[in-house]
């Protein structure tokens, strides 16, 4: 994924705050595991539209 739900790109992010692309993939990428796994453990709850964006990416995976 080269982008984020706000619309700016890793290197604009980076840029604004002093980071490589490589360093916020990074961020970006623990983020989202740690979202992911406290959703699973029903320690965070999303709105409908995400949690049904989460629940088909596991259906995809599962496949």
């Amino acid at each position: 994924m080269n982008g984020t739900s706000e619309g700016y790109s890793q290197a604009e992010i980076g840029e604004h705050l002093g980071m490589t692309v490589p360093m916020v993939e990074g961020v970006l990428y623990r983020f989202r595991q740690s979202v992911r796994s406290k959703v699973w453990a029903g320690r965070l709850r999303l709105p409908c539209d995400l949690q049904a964006a989460v629940l088909l990416q596991k259906r995809g995976a599962a496949a």
